[in-house]
């Protein structure tokens, strides 16, 4: 029996037809296989494919998604049609669903774009086409033995009774009809193959003749061999059928996984032997394991989630760190519409994302998730069709990021640069006072400045600036104590009024020297309120101050104050540079200051000391602004505080007098608080 293996095959004397609808495609195989001497022709749809077939190929290279015809439906006319030619199916959208359908439709390899192993690919084309020239030689002498043209013959000296008599064609020929995609051997009781039909010639990639007188066992790897004797014994104590995993010895070197079915053969009540059946399994294998790999691999994907949605957003398949991040199981997770899944403004709607991918544009953005409950986080979504199926049809895959840490480092990198911003903004602010106050006093005390008038206004530049010294001073011992959570406000029942009025004379000089008018609204008749005044006082100055700094020479500031229902609203308006919008979310963070083109002073504390005060007193504090046209700030301060206050000095005198014990009373003010 003659061996043959890849390297003494014929390379470059075929004929290739390549079945796909991308240019590229053709482009790369032709220049991948025409150096080794095939002739290639190209079909842009199975409908031209199936045409051309029909002139002579050796092979056929086989996309599955195709316009007209995809690759599936191809294989399947290719069999209805009985056409006699090799498939080799190469795709960029593979699955373990597509790569069984064209395996058990005849496809001889499957294969994935891009090719990553040349060599590989090149060795299933020489392969493919070897096997298809030999089938043609092969068919002829098959059809020889099964028209009954040839009785017996010689192989290796040895004369051969062909098994088949005329009676028994038809018998047989239905029978390798019925599987005629798969191999079928006969085996005598020695296990000498006495009859095989052209499959299994392919399969071993060896001549018709040399097949039969052979012993099958030396097709079979051999670690399989007591498999065979097993099928026999079986066999022969009245089992009607058996099945067996083997893998068999081909001419290439290489091993074939396969499925052998087995029964015995009688003939008019007599034994004739075994009947064997056997199915091609290694590419469904090697594809089930490269996908099984692939989908381990997605499972398990560390940094990104995954998922498989239909075009109406509805989730298919997700991986267990999508499930993880979301705090969802897999049966709460699966039918789930994505857009459950995210915080979607108007212009990153689910719709308008869909109809995105059905123009097959893809969408990727930064958008905020939610898990199961409702837990915010930043994450990066891009989302995009399969390859191949930018149509209307078909699932979506989405890649989820979260964005948390890196958010988080990112705003760290921010603080960290705000704070060499700071220490430098801080230095300058330190040394300017200290440098008026050194230099002025210096000219005072060496008698430089003789005249009274002079002296005064120089000592009041000196008291100025050791104003602004102590103001700067105590916004970094705010901030060392909001950090310590040594920070403390002593409320008291104080006017709002009069904490506002003093506020604009602590502010007056200030505002006098742009020539800024101050216009207030501030009515006599608002409720006294429970809180630190001081601090209060000190949240009035900073937004009077900033409002005076960032306002043009001439213009006016406005504070205004009103009582709305449980609580006071204060605002202080400019008419400055106002905010770029940019900056508005970052107003009230330690050590910001926005990018000011007139390059005001400051040390970006004040806002960041306000906003804890405001919310020290259960208030909120904000701002709106059109960059150019000015800006305001307001805050409230509740006053429901007041009435909770008197009625616990009333509860208080009850207990006291023992009318109510303490426990009805805690009881009492909790259920007030719960109404409320």
């Amino acid at each position: 029996m003659s061996k043959k293996n890849s390297k003494s095959m014929k390379s470059g004397a075929g004929r290739i037809l390549i079945a796909d609808d991308e240019e590229i495609a053709h482009l790369t195989l032709k220049r991948l296989l025409e150096p080794e001497g095939y002739t290639i022709d190209s079909a842009y749809g199975g409908i031209e494919a199936l045409d051309k077939i029909a002139t002579g190929y050796d092979l056929l290279i086989l996309d599955i998604r195709m316009p007209d015809l995809d690759g599936i439906e191809v294989l399947r006319e290719i069999r209805k049609r009985q056409l006699a030619i090799e498939v080799l199916v190469l795709t960029g959208y593979a699955t373990l669903e597509s790569a069984t359908q064209a395996l058990s439709y005849g496809a001889r390899a499957y294969a994935m774009k891009p090719i990553e192993n040349i060599p590989e690919f090149k060795s299933k084309i020489r392969e493919a086409v070897h096997v298809s020239q030999l089938a043609r030689s092969n068919r002829q002498f098959y059809d020889a033995i099964i028209s009954g043209q040839v009785d017996s013959l010689s192989i290796g000296g040895k004369f051969l009774e062909v098994p088949i008599t005329r009676e028994e064609n038809k018998e047989i020929f239905q029978r390798l009809m019925e599987v005629i995609r798969d191999a079928v051997v006969f085996l005598d009781f020695d296990g000498n193959i006495t009859f095989a039909n052209v499959s299994f010639a392919q399969m071993l990639g060896e001549p018709y003749q040399d097949l039969l007188g052979a012993r099958f066992e030396s097709y079979v790897a051999q670690e399989y061999h007591d498999k065979i004797v097993e099928v026999f014994t079986r066999l022969s104590s009245g089992e009607v059928a058996v099945s067996i995993p083997a893998q068999l010895k081909t001419s290439y070197g290489s091993l074939l996984s396969v499925i052998i079915s087995s029964s015995p053969i009688y003939y008019k009540m007599e034994y004739r032997g075994i009947a064997m059946v056997i199915s091609d399994i290694t590419e469904i294998n090697r594809v089930r394991q490269k996908v099984e790999l692939m989908a381990s691999l997605v499972e398990n994907a560390q940094h990104d989630m995954m998922f498989i949605v239909n075009p109406e957003g509805q989730i298919m398949e997700c991986n267990s760190l999508a499930r993880s991040s979301f705090s969802y199981s897999q049966n709460e997770i699966l039918g789930l519409n994505m857009g459950a899944l995210f915080k979607l403004g108007e212009d990153a709607n689910w719709g308008k994302i869909a109809d995105s991918i059905k123009l097959g544009l893809g969408w990727r953005g930064e958008i905020i998730g939610i898990t199961r409950d409702e837990k915010e986080f930043p994450v990066e979504i891009t989302i995009s069709k399969p390859p191949g199926k930018a149509d209307s049809g078909g699932n979506i895959i989405c890649f989820v990021r979260d964005l948390t840490e890196r958010k988080r480092a990112e705003e760290m990198q921010e603080l960290d640069r705000m704070k060499s911003e700071f220490i430098s903004n801080i230095s300058h602010e330190l040394r300017t006072p200290l440098h008026s106050i050194q230099g002025f006093t210096k000219l005072i005390l060496e008698g430089e400045v003789p005249d009274p008038a002079t002296q005064k206004r120089f000592l009041t530049i000196i008291d100025g600036q050791s104003q602004h010294l102590g103001n700067l001073i105590s916004d970094l011992l705010d901030v060392s104590r909001l950090e310590s959570s040594r920070f403390k406000i002593h409320k008291q029942r104080v006017s709002m009024e009069d904490i506002m009025r003093d506020a604009l004379q602590n502010c007056y000089s200030l505002a006098s020297q742009k020539g800024i008018v101050f216009n207030e609204a501030i009515p006599q008749t608002l409720p006294k309120i429970t809180a630190d005044s001081e601090r209060l006082n000190q949240v009035m100055v900073n937004l009077l101050s900033n409002a005076i700094k960032f306002s043009k020479e001439g213009s006016q500031v406005t504070m205004r104050a009103e009582a709305r229902d449980s609580e006071l609203l204060v605002q202080v308006a400019d008419q400055g540079i106002g905010i770029p919008k940019e900056a508005m979310s970052h107003l009230f963070q330690r050590f910001y200051r926005a990018e000011d083109p007139d390059r005001v002073g400051g040390t970006g504390l004040g806002l960041y000391i306000s906003k804890q005060i405001i919310e020290a007193h259960g208030g909120d504090i904000w701002a709106e602004s059109e960059f150019g046209k000015g800006s305001t700030f307001f805050f409230t301060i509740p006053l429901v505080l007041r009435q909770r206050r008197r009625k616990k000095k009333v509860g208080e005198i009850l207990v006291e007098n023992g009318l109510i014990g303490q426990d009805d009373l805690d009881k009492a003010l909790k259920k007030q608080q719960s109404q409320k």
